[in-house]
């Protein structure tokens, strides 16, 4: 079963159920911690109702090991789309359940040793442990590389 699947079955299909977003997302607004840490990520995020206390936790935990400061930029989290080359297959951002991060210095296809070979700043290890260790699975993990992409896992 793929994870679109299992997705499906917890919280509908995001194209078809008319309610999915009214009982699936939510709008929250950044704390201020948060907001004055990392100013990229703007005021407010449109997610899963689930993915909200994880991030903000997994965010927090960045700010405290200094590691936030590696954020540049933020595409968001909300985007019914199949996965990019495999059709008929939603991402997990159709749920709102994953975060696309700096996605100039960790294009997709491009492992974190070709990034910097290019002169790009992908995430280190030690960000992206910060993720995993919070039950997200990371795009660098991928076997097709996609390091701008974290998706909940924990509890789904």
């Amino acid at each position: 079963m793929t994870t679109s699947d299992k997705l499906r079955l917890k919280y509908g299909d995001p194209k078809t159920d008319k309610s999915f977003e009214k009982r699936c997302l939510a709008l929250y607004v950044y704390p201020d911690d948060v907001r004055q840490a990392i100013p990229c990520l703007g005021k407010s995020i449109y997610c899963n109702k689930d993915l909200w206390p994880v991030y903000l936790k997994t965010l927090r935990d960045l700010i405290a090991k200094g590691l936030h400061e590696e954020i540049h930029s933020n595409d968001e989290c909300f985007c019914i789309r199949d996965i990019r080359g495999v059709p008929g297959q939603l991402s997990t951002h159709s749920w709102a359940l994953a975060i696309d991060l700096n996605p100039a210095d960790n294009p997709l296809g491009v492992t974190r040793e070709q990034a910097i070979a290019r002169g790009l700043k992908p995430f280190t290890e030690k960000f992206i442990q910060v993720w995993r260790d919070n039950g997200w699975r990371c795009g660098f993990d991928f076997k097709r590389c996609d390091g701008m992409h974290y998706e909940l896992s924990k509890g789904l």
